[in-house]
């Protein structure tokens, strides 16, 4: 019978198991001095995959410890779990008499992060920033998520980078309600361009020319990112559980950053000076 064991491994680092192979009620030893069905010629051999019928992630040379008893171990190097993902995947051990090879165990592989060399994602917005509209938060922060939620915090500002840019143009080609300067010029030209990499890339990096953020944090931009943030945790939370307390509140936090990037007159330092040259203004409309 497969075993139903989980294992656990931290990426880049070894370890070795030392396991048993589970008996079954129909399994006939081959004397009294070998209780278990297996010989010390059995060729061991395990491997490593995502599930379903995925590709192999990993081959593993199990050696026996004891075949008597059908111990044997299984063991993963600093290179073998280097380049795991994290997460679960699953592990087969298997075992081979000379054209015949059975499975002998299955194993669920629970492969856990390490510190990395990774860059740090970046933000717009503190944990403590998001203190102030939940102080609450904290108390929903388990061992998946990263500090802080930082996670979440990330994805806020992709949010609002994503908006900006979409919103960027080099000029107001159509008049737009809310703002200044709706006159006939405006209705010529070309239709609006297509977002600019360049803007999102000063975006993205979030340095000017000086090496000065890009996007000035105001207020509004901190409450934005936030609120939006205090979404994306609670919208985990509902995903984890069927029937949630927060459906509500992530709502609520969702409506209220759109409610702040409404209202937002974005400012984009592009020297590096601390001043915008350049405004993103949220609360115009095209009224082409």
């Amino acid at each position: 019978m497969a075993s139903q064991l989980t294992l656990q491994v931290v990426q880049g680092a070894s370890r070795d198991f030392q396991l048993q192979i589970a008996s079954s009620s129909d399994a006939t030893p081959w004397s009294p001095t070998n209780p278990s069905p297996f010989l010390s010629s059995d060729t061991l051999s395990a491997v490593v995959w995502p599930g379903a019928d995925q590709p192999i992630m990993l081959t593993l040379v199990p050696t026996w410890v004891d075949v008597v008893s059908a111990i044997y171990l299984l063991p993963f190097a600093n290179a073998d779990t280097a380049g795991l993902p994290v997460g679960t995947a699953y592990i087969q051990v298997s075992v081979t008499r000379g054209a015949k090879t059975a499975t002998a165990a299955n194993c669920r592989l629970q492969i856990q992060a390490a510190p990395g060399a990774a860059a740090a994602i970046p933000t717009y917005t503190t944990f403590n920033d998001m203190k102030l509209y939940a102080p609450w938060i904290e108390t929903l922060q388990d061992t998946n998520d990263t500090a802080g939620f930082l996670a979440q915090r990330g994805r806020a500002r992709s949010w609002l980078d994503n908006a900006l840019t979409d919103r960027f143009k080099i000029r107001p080609l159509s008049p737009q309600l809310g703002s200044a300067g709706a006159f006939p010029f405006f209705m010529g030209g070309p239709v609006d361009t297509l977002p600019m990499k360049w803007f999102r890339d000063i975006l993205a990096t979030n340095s000017g020319v000086g090496g000065k953020p890009a996007l000035i944090v105001t207020d509004t931009v901190r409450e934005a990112v936030s609120k939006m943030a205090l979404h994306y945790v609670l919208a985990d939370e509902i995903l984890r559980a069927s029937e949630s307390p927060y459906v509500n509140l992530a709502g609520n936090f969702a409506r209220a950053a759109g409610g702040c990037l409404r209202s937002l007159k974005a400012e984009i330092d592009l020297n590096g000076d601390g001043y915008g040259e350049y405004i993103v203004n949220m609360s115009a409309t095209d009224v082409r």
